[in-house]
């Protein structure tokens, strides 16, 4: 499934499971601390993060935690706003959220938490690029 680095992909769902991907247990223990049965990878599409430390741009797939499905610390997460899902930058502000994408070019906006329609799908705990095989 894709995540807009963007303004954002239309869904009437998340479909947890379209694929699967499979990966070495060692692997996985090096390299994320997660449960691997919370985790699910996202295609991202956008621009909207490329440009910072994050290292997410278009085509990056991305490693997401589905435990940690509400706001913990200011970091990186899959969010749903309304019917769009989005990978982006949230900082946390009395009531709201603050969204934010690391590519300059795209202004911050606010949810509010009281009356937004705003969903945390999970935090992003790995970034991979150039899937590709040779």
């Amino acid at each position: 499934m894709d995540v807009s680095a963007g303004f954002g992909s239309l869904t009437e769902e998340i479909e947890m499971t379209k694929d699967f991907v499979s990966f070495g247990k060692e692997w996985v223990r090096k390299h994320i601390s997660s449960n691997v049965n919370d985790l699910v990878i996202f295609t991202v599409r956008g621009d909207s993060m490329d440009g910072g430390n994050s290292r997410i741009k278009n085509g990056s797939q991305i490693v997401v935690d589905t435990s940690i499905n509400e706001y913990i610390n200011d970091g990186i997460y899959a969010i749903r706003i309304e019917n769009a899902l989005f990978v982006k930058r949230l900082q946390y502000m009395p009531g709201k959220l603050l969204v934010k994408s690391d590519n300059p070019i795209y202004q911050p906006f606010e949810v509010d938490l009281k009356t937004d329609s705003v969903d945390i799908i999970g935090a992003v705990v790995y970034v991979m690029n150039d899937m590709s095989c040779l």
